[in-house]
């Protein structure tokens, strides 16, 4: 009888340890992947932030090149200075990495970050009209007071809150990254399934 007391007791103590390891594990695993996050997205602005596109594009979720393909996209970037647009990207900073939704062999996770983005406009084609227009499209995207306009020099100034989806194969840290954002949701919508982007509004 007391053999079988202590077998009894036993296994609610392992029982109870059990639930006081679980949200200890939990945590370890929430690090582990956020540290793995951080880790890719660091690559991933400093490659912005140099222009280089090709790496850019390496870590770009790679389904969004069933869409456009990636020479496409390539060629966008590198023509901007050409068609009269530069940008410098500056203060990258992650705010938060939340989320963890695993979907048809995938890891999906939300990163709130913040930046500022400088454009600068060269030519003939960038007249006021046109700056109006941009400005206009620029506060509707980032907020009224977050834009600066320097009209003689045609200079915007972004203070920008933004947020990217972090995606991975599940069990992996090859971490993937797509911006998150209402202009962005139809393509969005093509990408990611409507289960997956509804546990992130």
């Amino acid at each position: 009888m007391k053999s079988i007391m202590h077998i009894h007791l036993r296994a609610i103590g392992v029982s109870a340890m059990l639930l006081f390891l679980l949200p200890l594990v939990t945590t370890a695993q929430s690090a582990a992947r956020q540290a793995g996050i951080t880790e890719k997205l660091d690559q991933f602005f400093e490659a912005t932030q140099n222009k280089e596109w090709n790496q850019v594009l390496d870590l770009t979720y790679p389904k969004l090149f069933d869409l456009v393909p990636r020479e496409q996209m390539l060629g966008i970037f590198e023509n901007m200075e050409a068609d009269g647009m530069t940008f410098e990207m500056s203060d990258m900073k992650i705010k938060k990495i939340y989320g963890e939704e695993d979907y048809e062999g995938e890891t999906f996770s939300a990163v709130d970050y913040a930046m500022q983005l400088k454009i600068i406009l060269k030519g003939e084609s960038f007249n006021e009209q046109a700056l109006d227009f941009m400005k206009t499209s620029f506060e509707t995207t980032y907020g009224a007071d977050k834009v600066t306009v320097d009209r003689p020099n045609k200079t915007f100034v972004i203070k920008a809150d933004k947020t990217l989806f972090a995606i991975a194969d599940t069990g992996t840290d090859n971490w993937h990254f797509i911006e998150k954002n209402a202009e962005q949701m139809m393509i969005l919508e093509q990408i990611i399934d409507s289960e997956v982007l509804g546990k992130f509004e």
